[in-house]
């Protein structure tokens, strides 16, 4: 059965959309907009039932519609930590030409043609995002926002707060087109098919921390990469790149990117290409052991298919270049430029410490243009001035071990389990010591302990609980705890199938002769015996001093009247 209500006036309200067993229920205020068995339908059916205002999602399910979910102008999807998976080449959010978008707390899975993808919408808001994607058969792009068709007219402010993970992705992982005014808190990108985060023509955007592995490795894109006349005014205060095809790939007429902060190692194509760009600046870091011929190289290519210019302008200062495998080592060269018949010119180098960044002293720095710079450079052979920083190592993520305890029961290494309304449940993954964690689930749930408890779970506390660990070196890992809570018998007007017994309002009532005695036992849900009690008939508190799930198992002599999980509540 499918059921559609659609009010004719939209006022701002908050949106609730639910699952029960098959069944999706939308509810826009006090009203029910949507009856059906279809996610996406449910979550249209609240988006298209209101103006501005807030849409809950409160349970996972699957993107089964090409275009999927998409909201209006100046509305919030608010996934509370549950999971959209996605069917193959579909895109579960999706937006054009609708100012004022938030979507937040979602995880993704599955493998969509774009996970999220705004076409044309600016004041777009992305906060805690995250997918870990299968290779999709077609595009397979984590996160795109472009400016729809004319990129003459770019597309505004793009925020992207808390952590984005993406990983998997058979495409870029997050991409911006035609975009003026970016800002990017922390993003994490892992063995994606295209690069980690590319912005194409994006201006005045500021980057926080953009952590790429295994970008494109063996291939030529990058970690993060800027082109087709990206900038001016991008600024990234980190950038950690580890085996990518590149780590950094400035390209096709970008201009005007400001890199505070590089480690970048064990590319396959380069550390840190920058070609047909100018005023590019990285201000310091490292770029060491790379699985390529030049850990950084400036060049022009008059037949770059993204546009063409001169490469120019660009500053390299305070990076320390190495390869210190020894007979292993790969890199042939620490910083090239090659003259390009002129075309790559006027560039710095400076204050870098390059020794044993190439297979000699002569291979450490090559500048071929007329009027390029190598000012206070250390080569091979010279005293050094930056350090061999002996703790830098490739920060990989911790692996993370599940671990649930149900009803102050044993542990049990498991991060999916079904429980009864009212349960207490606890998480304690490992690691137990070192690094912080921080915690997102249904209902708005956040923490940022490392065991944390739900207790007196209710159904609206199902769904997906996600962990965060960051370890001591800043790379983060994640674990998804996934809870099914079914729902339970309540002492509120339940009676058993003998009409001598009733429980109603935490009280159990008796009906029977004078003499009658009843043996009326309380467990809590790992079996403890709370209380124990000889009853006769009247009206009798069932006293604990916790509220919650119990089983209540009531005798008459050796007959059992009576055994059912309860809810004592408050």
């Amino acid at each position: 059965m499918l059921f559609f209500l659609v009010s004719s006036t939209l006022i701002a309200q908050t949106a609730e959309v639910t699952r029960s067993g098959d069944t999706w229920t939308a509810r826009v205020g006090n009203s029910a907009v949507y009856t059906g068995n279809n996610m996406v339908e449910a979550v249209n059916a609240a988006c298209n039932g209101m103006s501005g205002g807030v849409v809950n999602i409160r349970n996972s399910g699957e993107a089964n519609v090409f275009w999927g979910m998409q909201p209006r102008a100046n509305q919030v999807l608010d996934f509370h930590g549950n999971t959209i998976h996605s069917i193959e080449n579909v895109i579960p959010i999706y937006g054009d030409r609708r100012n004022g978008i938030t979507i937040r707390n979602v995880h993704m899975t599955g493998g969509p043609r774009y996970g999220i993808w705004f076409r044309g919408c600016s004041d777009v808001h992305l906060h805690n995002i995250t997918m870990e994607l299968s290779h999709a058969p077609e595009v397979g792009l984590g996160i795109r926002i472009d400016n729809h068709s004319d990129h003459r007219v770019p597309t505004s402010n793009l925020t992207v707060t808390g952590v984005v993970r993406i990983e998997g992705s058979k495409g870029h992982g997050f991409e911006t087109y035609s975009i003026d005014g970016v800002e990017i808190e922390r993003i994490y990108t892992r063995n994606t098919g295209g690069c980690g985060l590319i912005l194409n023509d994006t201006r005045n955007a500021t980057l926080g921390y953009v952590d790429a592995y295994r970008a494109d490795y063996g291939g030529g894109y990058a970690g993060f990469r800027t082109a087709n006349s990206n900038g001016p005014n991008v600024v990234i205060d980190t950038l950690i790149a580890v085996e990518c095809g590149r780590g950094y790939f400035s390209v096709s007429k970008s201009r005007g990117t400001t890199i505070n902060y590089v480690n970048i190692t064990g590319c396959t194509s380069h550390g840190m290409l920058i070609q047909n760009a100018e005023d590019v600046h990285i201000k310091g870091g490292f770029v060491w052991n790379n699985d390529c011929a030049e850990a950084i190289r400036f060049s022009t290519d008059p037949n770059s298919s993204g546009g063409y210019m001169d490469c120019k302008n660009n500053i390299i200062e305070n990076v320390r270049v190495f390869d210190n495998r020894g007979a292993d080592r790969i890199q042939v060269y620490g910083i090239r430029e090659t003259s390009d018949g002129g075309r790559t010119n006027y560039n710095i180098v400076r204050n870098c410490d390059l020794r044993n960044g190439g297979t000699n002293r002569s291979r450490d720095l090559v500048l071929e243009g007329a009027n390029s710079q190598s000012i206070g450079n250390a080569l091979t052979g010279d005293t050094p001035f930056l350090p061999d920083d002996p703790s830098l190592q490739i920060c990989n993520p911790v692996t993370i071990t599940a671990h649930i305890c149900i009803d102050e029961g044993a542990w049990q290494q498991e991060n999916r389990v079904t429980v009864y309304e009212g349960s207490t449940i606890k998480f304690g993954p490992h690691p137990v010591t070192g690094g912080t964690w921080d915690w997102h689930g249904p209902e708005g749930f956040t923490s940022t302990d490392r065991e944390i408890q739900i207790a007196q779970i209710s159904l609206e506390k199902a769904g997906e609980y996600v962990a965060v660990y960051t370890n001591s070196c800043g790379t983060q890992s994640s674990e998804t705890f996934t809870i099914t809570v079914e729902p339970s018998v309540s002492s509120s007007g339940v009676s058993s199938k003998r009409p001598e017994v009733t429980l109603k309002d935490n009280s159990l009532v008796l009906n029977g002769p004078g003499k009658k005695r009843w043996t009326v036992s309380l467990f809590d849900m790992s079996g403890r015996l709370i209380q124990k009690r000889i009853l006769t008939s009247g009206l009798h508190s069932l006293q604990s001093k916790s509220y919650g799930a119990f089983v209540l198992i009531i005798h008459e002599n050796s007959r059992l009247i009576l055994n059912r999980r309860i809810i004592l509540k408050e």
